[in-house]
C-alpha cells in the first residue's frame, strides 16, 4: 500500500514563478513543492485565475526565458499534464493554454473561443478577430 500524497489545496501562481529566481528567498522552498508534486508526493488543483495570471505575468518577469507564449505553455504544461495537478475541467484548460500560445489573442478570448467550440455557442464581441475559430453574434 503507498503513501498518501500531501495535499496542497489551491496551488497559487507565486508557487511558479519564485523557483525561476536563483536568488529568491522563496525559489528553494518552491522548487521542493512543486518537485514534491511531479514526483507524485504532494498534489494539488490550478484554478483558471492562476493560469491567466501566469499567462501575463511570466513574460514580464522573465522576458529572457519566455520569450514566446510557446514558451510559458511548454512550463505550465510540465506541471498541468501532471496526475497529481487537478483542475476543473482541466482538458479544457489545457487546450485552452495550447491555443493560446498559438494565437494573438489575449488568454480570456482564447478561453472562450474554446468554451463555445465545445459547447457548440457563439461568443458575442465587438473583437471577432480574436475568436475567429466560432461564430459571433454581435449585433450590427
Amino acid at each position: 500500500m503507498g503513501e498518501a500524497r500531501t495535499q496542497l489545496g489551491w496551488l497559487e501562481a507565486n508557487l511558479f514563478i519564485h523557483p525561476l529566481f536563483e536568488n529568491d528567498a522563496h525559489a528553494p522552498r518552491c522548487r521542493a513543492v512543486l518537485e514534491s508534486v511531479l514526483a507524485g508526493a504532494a498534489e494539488g488543483w490550478v484554478d483558471w485565475i492562476t493560469l491567466h495570471e501566469l499567462s501575463y505575468v511570466l513574460p514580464r518577469v522573465l522576458p529572457g526565458r519566455f520569450t514566446r507564449r510557446q514558451d510559458v505553455c511548454d512550463y505550465l504544461l510540465g506541471y498541468l499534464t501532471c496526475e497529481t495537478v487537478f483542475a476543473d475541467d482541466k482538458d479544457t484548460m489545457i487546450d485552452t493554454l495550447c491555443l493560446w500560445a498559438k494565437a494573438t489573442a489575449r488568454f480570456g478570448d482564447v478561453r472562450l473561443a474554446v468554451l463555445a467550440e465545445r459547447r457548440k455557442m457563439a461568443v458575442c464581441t465587438v473583437n471577432a478577430s480574436d475568436v475567429a475559430s466560432v461564430p459571433n453574434t454581435y449585433p450590427g
